[in-house]
Formats: C-alpha cells, sequence, structure tokens
C-alpha cells in the first residue's frame, strides 16, 4: 500500500507520526509532503526546517512539484492535511481513498449567519467533493461535529489527532510544593489571564504554588502587567526550547490548558502527560474531551467555571494530583504515534476493501475508532 500525507509546512506535530507510517510501510510507499516552507512566526516559536528523512517532499520545490502531483494521483491512499483541496479534486472524484485530516471548522461560536456567508468556501472544500471514498480524520473533538450539520463526512468520520513517537516515560521530579506550568503563545485564544485569575483565586485560598508561564506575543506585557500583584508566585520565561519546556513538564504537577474554540487540539497536552503531568484544561480545547478523563488523569473545566475549578484544585492533595499525573503517562500510549500509525494503515486497508461496516468494529476508543 503507497499513502501520502500532506501537510501545510515543516512540522515537529507530523514528523513522530510520518516516521512511524514509513516504519510501517517502507520508505519507497510512503511520503510526507511539506506545502510551504516554514512560516516566521512558528521560526520565532523554535520551529525549524531540519528534516531530511528520504521520504519528505516540498511542494515548494519546483524539481519536486510534480512527483508530489504524481503521489496525489496515484498513491492508494492520500491524508490531506492543510493543503489546497484544488490539488485532490480529480483523485477523489475518481474514486480515490482520501482522508481530510483537519481540526475543528468553527473556532469561534456557530451560527447559520455564518454558514451563509461560507457557502462558497464550503463548496469548495467540502460540497463539490463529496464522495463515499472521502472520509474525516478528526485532529479534535468537535470537528466531526462542526462538518456534520452541513452534511459533510458523515458516517465517515474517524477519532485523530497529533501524536508523539513512543518511548519509554522519563522519570518526574520530584517537588514538595505545587508546580503548575502554562506554554503558549500569548494571545487572544489562549486565554492567559484566565491563568492569572486561576493563580490569584489560589493564592486567595491559601494555597502554596509556583506558576510558570512558557511563550511570548503581543499579550505578554498586559499580562504581566495584570500579574503584579503575585510577583513572588509566577515566572515569565518567554519562549524556550523543546528540551526547556520537557524540562519544565519534568518539574511540574500540573499543565494549565486555558484556551477556548480556536485552539484545534494542543499539542502540549500529549507532551505534558507523558511527562508526566496532571493536565487541567478548558473543555473548548480539541483534544482535551479526548485525551482527558475528568477526574480520572486530569480535570476538565467549562469558561464559566473558573471559580469551581479554583476549588478543585485546592481540595486536591499533592499525592492525588501526583497519582492523575501518572495515570495521564499511560493513558497516553494509546495516543502514541506509533499506535496511530498502525491503526491508519489498518483502517486503510479495511476501507480499501469497501469493508465500511467492518471499518467502524476496528477500535473501540483512541485513534481510528469511530466519531460518535
Amino acid at each position: 500500500m503507497r499513502l501520502v500525507l500532506l501537510t501545510n509546512m515543516p512540522s515537529p506535530h507530523q514528523a513522530d507520526l510520518a516516521a512511524e507510517l514509513a516504519h510501517e510501510l517502507g520508505d519507497a510507499n510512503f511520503r510526507l509532503v511539506f506545502a510551504d516552507p516554514t512560516s516566521e512566526a512558528r521560526q520565532e516559536m523554535g520551529w525549524q526546517d531540519k528534516f531530511n528523512a528520504p521520504y519528505i517532499l516540498r511542494f515548494w520545490d519546483a524539481k519536486q512539484r510534480d512527483e508530489v502531483l504524481r503521489w496525489i494521483d496515484n498513491a492508494d491512499v492520500v491524508v490531506q492535511g492543510r493543503f489546497p483541496i484544488k490539488y485532490l479534486r480529480q483523485r477523489i472524484r475518481n474514486g480515490g481513498l482520501t482522508f481530510a485530516y483537519q481540526e475543528r471548522f468553527w473556532k469561534r461560536s456557530f451560527n447559520w449567519l455564518k454558514v451563509i456567508a461560507r457557502i462558497p468556501r464550503i463548496y469548495d472544500r467540502y460540497w463539490s467533493v463529496m464522495r463515499p471514498n472521502y472520509h474525516l480524520l478528526a485532529a479534535g473533538a468537535y470537528v466531526a461535529s462542526d462538518l456534520s450539520p452541513l452534511g459533510c463526512f458523515r458516517e465517515r468520520a474517524w477519532k485523530f489527532g497529533y501524536f508523539l513517537a513512543p518511548s519509554s516515560p522519563p522519570t518526574k521530579t520530584s517537588n514538595p510544593k505545587l508546580k503548575i506550568l502554562w506554554c503558549a503563545r500569548f494571545s487572544k485564544v489562549k486565554r492567559a489571564g484566565d491563568a492569572i485569575r486561576i493563580a490569584r483565586a489560589l493564592k486567595l485560598s491559601g494555597l502554596e504554588f509556583e506558576l510558570i508561564m512558557v511563550g511570548d506575543g503581543e499579550l505578554r506585557t498586559q499580562v504581566e502587567e495584570e500579574a503584579v500583584d503575585l510577583q513572588e508566585m509566577i515566572r515569565f520565561t518567554g519562549w524556550q526550547t523543546a528540551e526547556e519546556v520537557e524540562a519544565h513538564m519534568l518539574n511540574a504537577h500540573v499543565l494549565l490548558m486555558t484556551s477556548g474554540f480556536g485552539e484545534g487540539w494542543a499539542m502540549v497536552i500529549n507532551e505534558a502527560q507523558n511527562c508526566g503531568c496532571m493536565v487541567v484544561a478548558n473543555k473548548e480545547v480539541g483534544a482535551a474531551p479526548w485525551l482527558i478523563d475528568d477526574g480520572v488523569n486530569g480535570l476538565l473545566y467549562a469558561q464559566d467555571e473558573l471559580d469551581q475549578l479554583t476549588q478543585r484544585l485546592v481540595n486536591l492533595s499533592l499525592q492525588e494530583i501526583e497519582l492523575m499525573g501518572e495515570r495521564a503517562q499511560r493513558s497516553i500510549q494509546t495516543w502514541s504515534a506509533d499506535v496511530a500509525a498502525k491503526r491508519l494503515v489498518k483502517l486503510s486497508r479495511v476501507l480499501l476493501r469497501k469493508e465500511d461496516t467492518h471499518a467502524k468494529t476496528l477500535f473501540d476508543e483512541g485513534p481510528c475508532s469511530t466519531v460518535l
């Protein structure tokens, strides 16, 4: 079986999955395609295009473009991340098995006026190519529910996401005081101000803790000014390397994920759980409902529940938080890149044989299980 994974730019988000797909299929039967160079915004965050595996193609390179188009036309399976639909339109119409691998469509609140305004876009990206051979790999808990009311991918939606390479869980650092980590760009979507409000409420409750906020962005100065009364409890680090972020996670008990609807997945949840952190996340984050079992391996909260969330944190002992982190470290192994690659290949083989009913019974939960 020959499979090609199309994505928007060189990214660590796809590197581990690609490596496992190449291992599963063989380098000759797999290609990872980058549509564009790494954006300046991502470079600012430390992303670099150092990928040199033999299965990688760069679509913006004129010398490689024709080869990419041949793979799109002739591969048994195409997984379409953020890549222009115009290059896949004929393949889909010809019946080639194709997966739309994407995050949620409505990254702000839904209403039917927005549907009307977006009809040309919806038609171009979905309705014009909606065929039984076009399936959805939903990178987040809300993708299918965004698209199903529009008549898209009904009965053809599968749980997916972003994945880390399988590895032995790193050793957790022991700390006597609660360590909380927040790691993101200081932007409107990330709601860093909520982290400050939670910290202030924890302080008023008498809880001893330290909050480290990793990242930078247009709202950082505003957030630092808002936190002036919490200086002894909060440390702002700016952007950090991947190794430094991992060290913070190994030293933390809790990862606080305050993003809203605009957070399609949130790979930082995978990373934190792999490091044994109990993740506290807004339910609006795409990965949160699938990776966090509320009260078991982490905590989920609604945007209007910050006060209740604070009380839940105060009521947990350090030992209970550490136990949730250990459970998270175990549960994230189901969402590792090797599991996702094996399941995607197995699902694809079944769908290629036109056994759609069988496909829905392959996996009860996790990657490539059906979205209900």
